[in-house]
């Protein structure tokens, strides 16, 4: 079983071929072949230089970025900010005469990580000592500068490799002004990686691992004499997540999103999975700035053949042996001007061709690596190719606030993170009117922390019938049906293409269990600008529910027992004060029903009563009336009813997932900002439910937080202006 990549970028495309088998050994055994289209854009140089124009330079440096030419600008500014750190440490070094040695990577077992064992012993040495005319570049880059050495990451080299074949991606990841042999070099390399959502500076110094006794590197180098920038990437991407260890058994898509910011986009080959549109698509890109791998139509005895050009970087004999591959009887029926166009030629230099059924007959899936282009030129164009647009959201799941868990879970899936898009028309190049969307949902990267593994990760999709202002509720999620469920998967990432018609969708990332926590990074692929949204509940005070006042009247306990009640609070307080204190409160609601039902619960602790009399407590007298009383006592059995309502384990407490919906029912509507803090300090960090007495408390403190807000005078956006005697503790 075997999976090709094909790497995006303006005007041709990149990629490769990789064995299923991720956990390639120490021993550098090839995992496959890497399929390339050639080409440079020749344009593509000119339109990185930054321009003058307002809209080009008024960016956020902070944003996340792709490698594209407004992508460029932005990453040029973000850059600034680690060269005055780089040229810092630099000037030191050479007022000090010394070569850097890098603290946070040191030369030694620590940066190796858990390798099995290498029975060599190793030295770790500058490349000046290993060749004294060592340079990053010789006659430039190219992907056979790259061999692979004792550690088992094909799939990094051939991410290398594809990036090779653009000039301008290579040196946004290797920049140029790095040179040995200039006299203030300082053993500093740099190398730049997009890395969950930001392009990141990662500095090592130039010591290489050797065997002892020689010269020869022990993992990745150049076939160049004299060329280490391989070597030194491969060391920055190994320092990047943790060790060189870390780089064993990677996946091919995570390394060509690190290099270029794209998002990889999975397509299955198989018969029962393939896209029974593939040809329409793969036509559909061809004319986009997803500038995947090109088909190529050319006539073969007079019909239309689609040919695929492909490129292995070990360039060593590993290319197709069938139909279409090097000196193959099929040629001979293409006329010379189409070979010529082509650029046909049958050298040894792991470049071949395939058709597209032989392609889709020998792999399994097609990982297609989108950048995320912005706004390129004016005319919204790339060489005739329709610019593509990207949105990126950073979110989280937490315990029993946002983790949720996916839809087998129906009863904590609503507690999910929810993001709403617009598409308001269908792109102009696609014949049936829809709208081609990419989701890609990244997790935060773990692969430092080599015992770890990924949590199973994916999304739905739901359309809805207008532009939603809040989240979906729990009624509609579980009686409609989505129009995408993704696979949900342990990698780092899961993307999946929707071609759906314009419309109002909302997009729910979640873990496959609920209650796994973790960061991640949702990125949303399209022809025409969206602006997705986090979809949250605005913080508002609200109207009980009708059930729960029917509830209350049935109870009736205000006119029963007023009476009693009355006579009960005047023997605790006195005849002369008609006013009672916190441990008085305490003492006069053990003689009310609000214990009954809920086992293990007897009283209110004092701070609760404390509590109860601030949220009341009108005149600041810091005790309590007879009237406030009874009002407390009217609300506290009105929260009640919501909380047996949510209770489902005999009426001891309720479930964290439910409390921000039983805080709705009781009146109190919380966005994610609010919700947050209240959830922390509230839920039990071991069992994750809310106590009777904690939920009491969270919501007289509730109270007191929005009668506050709403006493203050207002400015004219409606913010309450505070001073520090406002806020009660």
């Amino acid at each position: 079983m075997r999976s090709i990549q094909i790497i995006h970028s303006p005007d041709g495309s990149s990629g490769s071929v990789r064995r299923s088998n991720t956990n390639a050994g120490e021993d550098g055994g090839k995992a496959g072949h890497v399929i390339s289209f050639s080409g440079t854009p020749s344009s593509y140089r000119r339109l990185l230089e930054p321009g003058s124009e307002r809209k080009r330079l008024e960016v956020d440096p902070d944003i996340p970025l792709s490698l594209t030419p407004q992508g460029y600008v932005k990453m040029k500014m973000k850059m600034s900010l680690y060269n005055v750190h780089y040229d810092q440490l630099r000037r030191d070094l050479l007022r000090q005469r010394k070569l850097w040695s890098d603290p946070n990577f040191p030369a030694s077992k620590v940066s190796l990580g858990k390798l099995k064992p290498i029975r060599e012993k190793i030295d770790w040495i500058r490349i000046k000592e290993i060749n004294p005319q060592a340079r990053f570049f010789v006659d430039g880059a190219t992907r056979f500068d790259i061999v692979q050495g004792r550690l088992g990451d094909c799939w990094l080299l051939a991410a290398i490799s594809s990036i090779c074949q653009y000039p301008v991606l290579l040196h946004q990841v290797v920049p140029r002004d790095q040179d040995p042999q200039t006299p203030d070099y300082v053993g500093i390399f740099r190398a730049r990686f997009w890395h969950f959502g930001h392009w990141v500076e990662v500095l090592v110094d130039d010591r290489l691992p050797v065997y002892r006794g020689t010269k020869k590197l022990i993992f990745m180098q150049s076939k160049q004499p004299g060329e280490y920038w391989s070597a030194l990437l491969e060391k920055a991407y190994a320092k990047l997540n943790g060790s060189y260890a870390n780089l064993v058994g990677g996946l091919l898509p995570d390394a060509m999103e690190d290099l270029t910011g794209g998002v990889v986009e999975s397509i299955d080959l198989k018969d029962s999975c393939k896209p029974k549109d593939l040809l329409r698509v793969l036509q559909l890109y061809t004319g986009r700035c997803v500038l995947m791998g090109c088909h190529v139509d050319v006539q073969y005895k007079d019909e239309t053949k689609h040919l695929i050009r492909c490129m292995s970087p070990w360039a060593d004999g590993h290319e197709w042996k069938g139909p279409w591959s090097d000196g193959a009887p099929e040629w001979e029926h293409v006329s010379p001007k189409e070979k010529k166009d082509l650029q046909l030629n049958f050298k040894d230099d792991g470049e071949f061709w395939m058709s597209l059924d032989c392609f889709v007959e020998t792999f399994t899936t097609m990982d297609a690596c989108h950048l995320g282009l912005e706004s390129l030129e004016r005319d919204g164009t790339l060489n005739g190719k329709r610019v593509l647009k990207e949105a990126l959201l950073v979110g989280s799941w937490q315990k029993n606030l946002t983790a949720g868990g996916c839809l087998n879970y129906r009863e904590t899936f609503p507690i999910n993170p929810q993001f709403t898009i617009d598409l308001d028309q269908p792109d102009l190049d696609d014949s049936l009117n829809l709208c081609h969307v990419i989701i890609g949902l990244m997790q935060k990267t773990i692969r430092q922390e080599a015992e770890e593994d990924y949590p199973a990760i994916g999304f739905v999709v739901y359309a809805v019938a207008g532009k939603q202002m809040g989240p979906l509720n729990r009624a509609f999620l579980l009686s409609h049906k989505p129009i995408k469920i993704s696979h949900f998967s342990n990698r780092r990432e899961v993307t999946e293409q929707l071609h759906i018609p314009p419309g109002h969708y909302v997009i729910i990332p979640s873990t496959y269990e609920p209650n796994h926590e973790g960061r991640f990074l949702l990125r949303i692929i399209t022809v025409s600008s969206v602006q997705p949204t986090l979809l949250d509940t605005v913080t508002l005070p609200k109207q009980l529910p009708e059930e729960i006042l029917r509830a209350m009247q049935l109870e009736d306990l205000l006119l029963t027992d007023e009476i009693q009640m009355k006579q009960k609070f005047d023997a605790i307080c006195g005849p002369k004060k008609q006013a009672i204190h916190a441990y008085q409160l305490q003492e006069i609601l053990k003689c009310t029903t609000l214990a009954d039902n809920i086992p293990g619960f007897k009283t209110f602790s004092v701070e609760c009563c404390r509590s109860m009399i601030t949220a009341l407590d009108i005149n600041h007298s810091g005790v309590m009336e007879y009237s406030e009383f009874t009002e407390l006592l009217e609300r506290c059995k009105a929260w009640k009813h919501a909380f047996l309502e949510f209770s489902k384990h005999s009426n001891e407490f309720i479930p964290g997932t439910s409390f921000r919906e039983c805080l709705a029912v009781a009146g109190y509507e919380l966005s994610n900002l609010a919700f947050q803090p209240v959830a922390h300090r509230y839920i039990h960090p071991e069992e994750g439910v809310v106590f009777f007495e904690d939920f009491i408390l969270s919501i007289i403190r509730l109270k007191t937080a929005f009668d506050t807000f709403d006493a203050q005078p207002k400015n004219l956006r409606q913010e309450a202006i505070f001073t520090r005697e406002d806020v009660s503790i």
